[in-house]
Parts: C-alpha cells; structure tokens; sequence
C-alpha cells in the first residue's frame, strides 16, 4: 500500500506516478484498490454511467465526513431525483436572486481588507467562502455562527488528507467531531426553515419537487446543505489563486478592472458576458491544486487505455494533473 505518501504529499503523488507509468496507474491507498486515469479521455470515462458509478466509491473516512449519501456518493435515479431537488437553489432565478446580497457583502469585505494594510490572503479567502454560501444557503447568519462554522469546516476538510485512524486527538476524530457540530447546526436550519420558508437556497430546495413529486426530507436537506458548504468552502483556494495570478499580470488585472467598470447593473446576463473575467476564472480553475482525485468504482470490468480494469475497483481521476498535462497544452503551468 501507499497511502502514507499519498496523504502526506497526494498532488506530488499522483504527478511522480503519472510521470512514471503513463495516464493509467494502479496503486493501494486507503484500504482499497486503485486505478488512477488521467487526460481527456478519461474525463469521458469518470462520466460514463455504464461503466462506473458512485456507491460506494468514496474512501470510508471521507465518506463519514459526509455524514452520508449526498450528490456525490448517489447513483442512477436517487441520483436524479436528489440532483432536480438540489439545484432548484442554483438555477438562474435563484442565482439572480443571491446577486444584490452577494455584491453587497463582497464590496463589505473587500473593502475591510482594504483597509486593514497587510493581510494573510487564505485565511480571509476561507471566511469569505463561508460567508457566501451562508448568505446564498440560509440567509441571515450572526458573526459568531459564521466564525464556529468556518472553524469545523476547516477541521472537517483537514480530515480528508488525514490519516484514516480516528485516534483521540488525532485529525481525523478531530474532523468527526466537526462533523457533528456542524450537522447539529444544519439540523437546526432545517427545522426553521420548515417553519419560517424564505428565498434563500435551502427553503428552495425544501419546495421542490423531484420526479414522482417527492420533497427532499429533513436527512437529505443536512446531507445536501453540507455537501454544498463542502464544495463551496474549498473555493477559498480559487479566490486565492485568482489574487495571486492578477498580481503576477498586471495586463491581466487592467483588462479585468476595465470589464468590471463598464459593467453597470449586476446580472448574470451582464457577468456572463464578462470575457476576460470569465477566462480568468476559468484559467484559475485549471492552474490551482484543489482536489487530487475525484472518486468513482468499476460497475463492471472493462478495458481502458490498453489496460483491463476489474469490476469492484475504486476508479479516480486525477484532477489537477489533468489540467497541467504538455500533451494537452504547450505550456501548460504558466496562467494564460
């Protein structure tokens, strides 16, 4: 096995054996068998639905992270139904509804930054994070909420990289014990929205409707709520990485200060039509280090890049390594 380097250097992991074994790799990490792909194709192959799926895919520590199944761990028509419940908070009425609220805190924050001279970048990135998806998630949420909330979250996404043993005092109990914390709160949100229903994304959720007109239950709204504080929470490190990259290229932060004066109204229409914004966006996303691994499992065994992969075996895609790759892109780490 080698999940000791993995979790102690898992980018530098997946780019050391990619370099010596090609886009398809096997391995032993965390208690399971491996298949590591990377490249175009397979980006095709980790969304093909006959060959993969998702249950059970996720490695058992992050799993319980999760505190169950969520989007990201379901299949097939759970899978649907709970995706068409979930994204009634994202479709355009309601990301045009998050906007004047959004901008508003932004500007806030941006301008106490502002303000505050010198500053550690990912720890400001981390509370804006949360703060936003609070907002969009929920609404109105006191300071003190939002500090204790950022605080688990961090604990919870240290956990991923730990050690799968949940010793006392170890990350990973520290993680589960952050879990519960924040699962309670969710709990809590849940409960009165049910009561008091409002705008923000989680009452939309609440009110939809899946296929055979099911609402999404009281277990699945948690689940789903701190799968979306998740996913959103790494984002500090887009925010980051974005700063970093517009202070390396100061041509690139004129064309996009530029774009953003002449915006007028905030809109998704009028952010959409954003270019330079939006490829610099887009560009951040491919260059930064966020996930080393996206999870999945063989529903059967099949062959793929000259390999035969069996049925049973965990199947990841290497994120990151495949948006720096030089057969894909001529220079692949510079920001362009």
């Amino acid at each position: 096995g080698e999940t000791l380097s993995f979790v102690s250097q898992p980018f530098d992991w997946v780019a050391e054996r990619l370099a010596q074994h090609g886009p398809i790799f096997k391995s032993r990490i965390l208690g399971r068998e491996v298949v590591v792909i990377t490249g175009p194709d397979a980006a095709d192959l980790w969304i093909d639905d006959e060959k993969l799926k998702r249950d059970p895919s996720l490695p058992d520590h992050v799993f319980k992270l999760f505190g169950g199944f969520s989007l990201p761990t379901l299949d097939d028509e759970p899978h649907r139904i709970r995706r068409a419940q979930v994204m009634a908070a994202f479709d355009d009425e309601a990301l045009a509804s998050y906007l004047p609220r959004l901008s508003t805190l932004l500007h806030g924050r941006v301008a106490r930054w502002a303000s505050e001279g010198e500053l550690a970048l990912v720890p400001v990135a981390r509370s804006l994070a949360v703060a936003c998806i609070a907002d969009s998630m929920l609404g109105n949420v006191a300071a003190a909420d939002l500090t204790a909330v950022e605080a688990d979250y961090a604990a919870v996404t240290q956990g991923f990289a730990a050690i799968p043993v949940a010793v006392v005092g170890s990350d990973l109990h520290k993680a589960l014990a952050a879990r519960d914390r924040l699962l309670a709160r969710l709990h809590s949100a849940v409960a009165q929205k049910r009561r008091e229903p409002g705008h923000e994304g989680l009452s939309r959720m609440l009110a939809a409707r899946g296929a055979g007109g099911r609402y999404l239950d009281d277990e699945g709204a948690v689940l789903e709520l701190h799968h979306i504080f998740l996913a959103g929470y790494i984002v500090f490190a887009l925010l980051a990485g974005a700063v970093i990259q517009l202070a390396a290229h100061p041509h690139v932060r004129a064309a996009v200060e530029a774009e953003i004066a002449a915006l007028g109204d905030i809109s998704l229409a009028s952010l959409g039509a954003m270019e330079m914004t939006n490829a610099v966006v887009r560009e951040v996303k491919r260059i930064t280090p966020v996930l080393p691994l996206l999870f999945a499992r063989a529903r059967k065994t099949f062959a793929w890049g000259g390999h035969r992969v069996p049925e049973g075996y965990q199947v990841s895609l290497a994120l990151h390594a495949s948006h720096v790759l030089d057969s894909v892109y001529r220079d692949p780490r510079r920001f362009d």
